[in-house]
């Protein structure tokens, strides 16, 4: 996952989910346990890890 084509397949796959979303000043990322944080954020974009190409699945359940 650290190879320069796996961060840029990666960086594309974000890009496209947020291609509609203005003025992104704020990125935060949530870990596990943290993602009812979410709820309380206006015009929030989810991106759930498991559909990120190329990083391992969770195993934190």
């Amino acid at each position: 996952m650290t190879s320069p084509e796996s961060t840029l397949t990666i960086s594309r796959h974000i890009l496209e989910k947020i291609e509609n979303f203005q003025a992104t000043a704020t990125g935060i990322i949530l870990g596990s346990g943290l993602g009812e944080a979410i709820t309380e954020l206006d015009s929030a974009i989810t991106i759930p890890y498991s559909e990120i190409p190329g990083f391992p699945q969770s195993t934190v359940k």
